[in-house]
């Protein structure tokens, strides 16, 4: 390892129906693969379980990276 950087932390934060809605636009939730009865259950399942984290109905995420670099070793 040649050195390594952390970032400091990043706040976002996103309404729950948002929050909701963004699952969504990952390929795997995508209401076109999706089933639409199996999609409005998704959404009362998220909604519910962000509502029980987040009881204000804003979604927190907090989130840092750390980079590391250096040389390969020889094999």
């Amino acid at each position: 390892m040649k050195g390594s950087r952390e970032t400091a932390d990043a706040v976002a934060r996103q309404p729950i129906a948002e929050a909701v809605e963004s699952v969504h636009a990952r390929n795997v939730f995508s209401r076109d693969r999706m089933d639409p009865l199996a999609a409005a259950e998704c959404d009362e399942r998220l909604t519910f379980a962000y509502f029980r984290q987040f009881p204000d109905g804003i979604v927190t995420l907090r989130y840092h990276a750390r980079v590391i670099w250096g040389r390969p070793l020889a094999s």
